[in-house]
């Protein structure tokens, strides 16, 4: 690896919002100007691409994304799945933007800020670095081990009938109110007993009548 490995650290780049693929395309393409800067050969939708650090020391570009299941059609079958950004409105960058003596390096750091789309670092005029663990979590490296697990889209729809079928409340119908994609939840309104109310139950937990 090129240069001092110390201050080789990522950093958080805060770019307009929706702009994040095209920041990440132009650094990119910046970056595979000279082939030998190329580490493998990127896919045409990675979210993660390395270099060597021979472009103003850039040695890796990161939109943190979950997959996202597809829905299903009419005949049942899957569409295809679909990146969801984790933090929109911001582009993690790998980088060496500071020397040995802890002094900036202005062409590294004038070209991030340069990009079309750029809003500035996190940390201003002197860029602050994440930890190797903040940068990991932001990756979710930690808990998937690098592999992205594919969350399933919940396939119903708000004021939608149901029933129940586990749990404390099997066999109740009930009508959806909210739905939590994030945490693959249901907020449902039921009758017991006379009586509306309202419980939280997870997405397997209930099905169509």
């Amino acid at each position: 690896m090129e240069g001092n490995e110390k201050n080789i650290r990522w950093y958080v780049m805060q770019v307009m919002s929706g702009h994040e693929l095209r920041v990440f395309k132009k650094i990119c393409f910046d970056c595979s100007a000279d082939a030998a800067n190329v580490v493998g050969e990127p896919a045409e939708d990675d979210y993660d691409v390395k270099f060597n650090g021979l472009f103003s020391g850039i040695y890796e570009v990161n939109i943190p994304y979950e997959l996202v299941q597809g829905k299903r059609d009419a005949n049942g079958r899957r569409g295809k799945d679909t990146k969801k950004k984790l933090y929109p409105g911001y582009v993690l960058l790998k980088a060496e933007l500071y020397d040995g003596n802890n002094t900036i390096l202005i062409p590294n750091l004038e070209y991030v800020k340069n990009v079309k789309s750029v809003i500035g670092l996190i940390g201003g005029m002197y860029p602050t670095p994440l930890t190797d663990d903040e940068a990991a979590r932001m990756m979710r490296q930690q808990q998937d081990n690098d592999e992205h697990k594919v969350k399933p889209v919940i396939q119903f729809n708000i004021g939608e009938n149901v029933v129940v079928n586990s749990g404390n409340f099997a066999g109740v119908e009930g009508t959806i109110e909210s739905i939590d994609q994030e945490h693959q939840r249901l907020k449902l309104l039921v009758n017991i007993f006379g009586r509306y109310t309202q419980v939280d139950l997870d997405c397997g937990q209930v099905e169509r009548p």
